[in-house]
């Protein structure tokens, strides 16, 4: 196919084309434009706003990769949680790990961090409200009361700092308003699926003071039943939160102060993971695997070989408890500059266990205990100087974050514990600044810097025969970027940088529990990014396109392998690899009733240089063919389709469907197995519906809906992990179709 015969130069060469198209066709438009700018400013592609600069931009104007979804695109488009992110951004993969539903791992362009665990900071990382969360679980939320999100793809090294070097994820949540209004939704569907939402907001003390307060509760049967202990199912709901807010605007001040407080909990059972493959016909003969196992995927009702306990009495469960606390101050010191402080703590405690080998058989059981707590806090100066000739950022970020783990791990039905003990004090300073100096009408020139230290402090306690160790490492980095773009036209611009990305070494989060001889430290990794691209509006606004290219230079790149003699991760770091892409999003009103969405991406990885020391011999091997990048579908598309229409004179019906195909990939720790190729998740399109009633019987505000998900009943694999060295492989099926009906009723001036 074209995307598989694609090469650097090919992506080059398709930028650089869209490029002149752009440029030509936004030619033959200027005149136009110049007369009728006001009115095309009013064009029915809407006009979405961003922050990913730092500063309020027009999405258009942002010289980045960048997407954006606003409270009404993740409505219609079925976004639901935090992992449905990934359904409609070029190149993000989003996906739940095993072992429960509350941790949330992104991929962007091929980058990203397969284990939650709170030692392997994510590569796409994600900031709720400002703030930076350093830890994946508990990201599995509900997305309600949502602003908007964004998705910036790419090394964010300057502004968002180290640990962005694959991309960053911004959820801004709506904020108080002295408005006074209300919202209730409720939904229910198959499976016992009921779902109530909503929120209160208004003034609190007159003009100075506003609140808002958002609540959300959710409950499912699971999905899939335990034939062996009924009762101890798996894939269910069970999860409440509430989020609290305060807008504070002093009367006569030019300062803006926002508090958020978020409570979540999960009370749920495990994850269904399910037994891939037995490739050890020893297990079966020896009765450890029964030949009866259900190979199949998780459908509602379909039942599930599981144990009823871990060897130590443990139930089989995944329970979660969030509190989240941000506070934002804004001051407006002059017209042209901004001073800005950004203030976070979370605290987050989370308990599983499951049963990795997903059988009757007490083969292999896994669970966690985590404590983890930090401290972000973020000082920002956003100003303009020399009559609008220069945009600037600058700042300084402090993160401290300490967490406490019990991994627990069950072989053979034996009571010994087979885990660890990793507990964690982390310290991360950084300092940064960008600067943009419009050297003419159409051409502006960007340049930026960070500059961080941190420090890694963990205690290892191997549960098998009680070594332990105290670990320090210290790492500093300095991260340039720079980038020129040229504006052909009002509704054409294109890009070119060069920046990068870092991320910090440390020592293995799952170390092997059998040696301190496992216990070796990894090096820091860096990508060098160059990024290409087209942002451009055609046909009085009505056409957006925005079309990017990526060159990625990687060196050293942290690479997990499970060592299945020792139950247990050590961390490589391979010497060098290459990635290279390609993405599009195309956004479409042919008319006032009609939205049309498309994206596409390609994608390619390769290592260079890899070796690894054999533990035979002793000797170093090179593994560079025989490694692949995980998580990195070569393709991907999405899109959606939006048509609405008047059914009385105060009532609409919109109905939207929308599709994502991703292209096979490879998904765990250790892609190299050849059993791992035939099981690791394969090409597959999920299709999503909505149905909506607006200003339903003619009472504004009132809506009925009915939606969709997975339509098509695909059966896919989101996620699994090859322990094919002990004998068999396990998978995490995706949801089957489901489907629910809505009502929603707003009051006064809800939003």
């Amino acid at each position: 196919m074209l995307f598989s015969r694609l090469r650097c130069g090919g992506v080059a060469r398709t930028v650089f084309v869209g490029t002149l198209l752009s440029g030509t066709a936004a030619a033959a438009e200027d005149s136009a434009e110049e007369e009728n700018r006001a009115e095309e400013d009013e064009g029915p592609v809407e006009l979405i706003i961003v922050t990913a600069e730092k500063r309020e931009q027009p999405l258009q104007d942002v010289p980045l990769a960048v997407s954006s979804f606003g409270s009404e695109d993740l409505q219609r488009l079925v976004v639901n949680e935090t992992v449905d992110i990934g359904k409609y951004v070029p190149g993000l993969e989003f996906y739940s790990t095993t072992g429960g539903n509350n941790r949330g791992v992104g991929y962007v362009r091929g980058i990203g961090q397969w284990d939650p665990h709170p030692a392997n900071s994510s590569r796409v990382p994600m900031y709720l409200d400002g703030v930076y969360v350093g830890n994946q679980t508990g990201l599995n939320g509900t997305l309600h009361d949502i602003e908007r999100v964004e998705v910036l793809r790419g090394p964010q090294g300057t502004l968002y700092g180290r640990n962005t070097i694959g991309g960053a994820i911004n959820v801004i949540s709506r904020k108080p308003t002295n408005e006074p209004g209300a919202l209730i939704e409720v939904r229910g569907g198959e499976q016992g699926y009921f779902e109530t939402r909503g929120h209160l907001n208004g003034p609190l003390a007159g003009e100075a003071l506003a609140g808002r307060l958002t609540f959300q509760r959710a409950v499912r049967d699971a999905l899939v039943k335990n034939a062996y202990e009924p009762g101890d199912d798996s894939e269910n709901l069970d999860r409440w939160s509430m989020r609290a807010s305060l807008r504070w605007l002093p009367p006569d001040s030019e300062l803006v102060a926002d508090f958020v407080f978020e409570h979540i909990e999960f009370d749920e059972a495990d994850s269904a993971d399910r037994l891939g493959a037995v490739l050890n016909s020893g297990w079966v003969a020896r009765g450890f695997l029964p030949r009866t196992v259900e190979l199949g995927p998780s459908r509602p009702g379909d039942p599930f070989f599981n144990s009823d306990r871990a060897p130590n009495g443990s139930p089989f469960h995944s329970d979660l408890t969030v509190d989240f606390h941000a506070l934002s101050v804004g001051w407006d010191v002059t017209p042209d500059v901004v001073l800005k402080s950004i203030t976070g703590w979370r605290v987050m405690d989370m308990a599983n266990m499951n049963d990795v080998d997903g059988t009757e058989a007490r083969v292999f059981s896994a669970g966690t205990h985590v404590t983890h707590e930090q401290i972000y806090q973020e000082l920002q100066s956003v100003g303009t100087a020399f009559g609008g000739a220069l945009d600037y950022t600058a700042g300084a970020t402090f993160f401290n974050e300490k967490f406490e783990t019990d991994q627990d791990n069950f072989f053979l039905a034996s009571p010994v514990n087979r885990g660890r003990r990793v507990d964690g004090d982390n310290d991360a300073l950084g300092v940064y600044g960008q600067a943009s100096l419009h050297a003419s009408p159409r051409l502006t020139l960007t340049t930026g810097a960070r500059y961080t230290e941190e420090t890694k402090k963990h205690f290892v306690e191997l549960f098998t025969n009680g070594d332990t160790g105290d670990f320090r490492t210290d790492f500093d980095n300095f991260s340039p970027m720079f980038r020129a773009n040229w504006n052909w036209s009002d509704s054409v611009m294109t890009y070119l940088g060069w920046s990068r990305g870092y991320q910090a070494g440390g020592f293995p989060a799952r170390p092997p529990a059998t040696s301190r001889a496992f216990l070796v430290p990894y090096d820091e990794e860096i990508v060098s990014a160059w990024d290409a691209g087209v942002k451009a509006q055609f046909l009085d606004r009505r056409v957006q396109l925005n079309v990017a290219g990526y060159y990625y230079d990687h060196k050293d790149q942290q690479i997990s392998n499970y060592i299945a003699a020792a139950n247990g991760f050590t961390i490589d770091n391979a010497g060098r690899s290459r990635i290279r892409g390609i993405e599009a999003e195309l956004r479409a009103s042919p008319t006032h009733s009609l939205d049309l969405m498309v994206n596409a991406a390609w994608n390619k990885g390769k290592f260079l240089q890899y070796t690894q020391t054999d533990p035979v011999t002793g000797r170093d091997v090179d593994v560079s063919e025989a490694r692949v990048h995980i998580r990195s579908p070569r393709r991907m598309f999405s899109g959606s389709a939006r048509y609405s229409f008047p059914v009385t004179a105060a009532s609409e019906l919109s109905a939207t469907l929308s599709f994502r195909y991703t292209s096979a990939q490879y998904s765990n720790a250790n892609p190299n197995a050849p059993a791992v190729r035939s099981y690791s998740p394969n090409s597959r399109t999920l299709w999503d519906l909505r149905l909506q009633l607006d200003d339903a019987l003619g009472r504004e505000g009132m809506w009925f809906a009915f939606v969709g998900q997975n339509t098509s009943d695909k059966e896919h694999i989101t996620f699994g992990i090859d322990v094919s060295s002990l004998g068999w492989t396990m998978a995490r099926w995706g949801p089957p179709r489901l489907f629910w009906a809505e009502f929603g009723m707003r009051f006064g001036q809800a939003r």
